[in-house]
């Protein structure tokens, strides 16, 4: 595979939310919008940095979800959930949602052109989603398995 882009966000993900309707005209809210244009941002940045263009072609997305433990957690149960799996909300299709969407026309020019997604969600000691985006080549993950 080639890559086209990797980056991190290092703060909270923002999960797509609903678009909101004010009487006619439906709208994205101001959280979601402002979290799409922080990655719409970097991501720019680096395809700069690599000479890549907006692709028309298939890609695979991999995009790791690092959320940060509380607080008023102890350290022994810091320490043992380090690393593990998330299970709960916000919805990850939600979370992933918000990333593709806001990669189009800088990465893709659309999201529909993802056709392998791969993710996850782990404690992590502070907030960070590191995304990964290459050309698909080959017959896929499924056709591996078979």
């Amino acid at each position: 595979m080639t890559l086209i882009c990797a980056f991190t966000y290092y703060g909270k993900s923002v999960p797509k939310m609903r678009a909101g309707r004010n009487g006619v005209q439906s709208f994205t809210p101001k959280r979601n919008a402002a979290f799409e244009a922080k990655i719409r941002a970097i991501a720019a940045v680096e395809m700069a940095r690599s000479g890549m263009q907006t692709t028309p072609d298939a890609c695979v997305a991999t995009m790791a979800f690092d959320r940060e433990m509380p607080k008023s957690w102890s350290k022994a149960k810091k320490l043992a959930l380090r690393g593990e799996p998330i299970v709960g909300r916000p919805d990850i299709d939600n979370q992933v949602k918000a990333i593709l969407d806001a990669l189009n026309e800088i990465v893709w020019e659309d999201d529909a052109q993802v056709s392998d997604l791969h993710t996850s969600r782990r404690w992590a000691e502070t907030d960070s989603v590191r995304i990964s985006i290459s050309l698909a080549t080959g017959p896929g993950v499924l056709a591996e398995a078979a």
